[in-house]
């Protein structure tokens, strides 16, 4: 009962390296501090299972101006 099946192996070493992938634009763009970071969100979240909107989302993350720090 104590030991790991395939299944569990399947899911540690594919499973959540594959989320964290997906994931890749949206955190991008929240470590970046974007401007657009919420919309870079919601086209990975609805239209990154497609792979051209991954790369839109990717794309939009990366090329983004990032958000202007307050000066006092």
């Amino acid at each position: 009962m104590g030991s790991f099946s395939i299944w569990h192996w399947l899911i540690v070493f594919l499973y959540i390296p594959l989320v964290a992938i997906y994931h890749l634009p949206t955190s991008l763009a929240i470590y970046r501090k974007t401007d657009n970071a919420l919309i870079v969100q919601i086209i990975n979240v609805f239209l990154g299972w497609t792979i051209v909107g991954w790369v839109v989302a990717l794309v939009m993350a990366l090329s983004s101006k990032k958000l202007q720090s307050e000066s006092r």
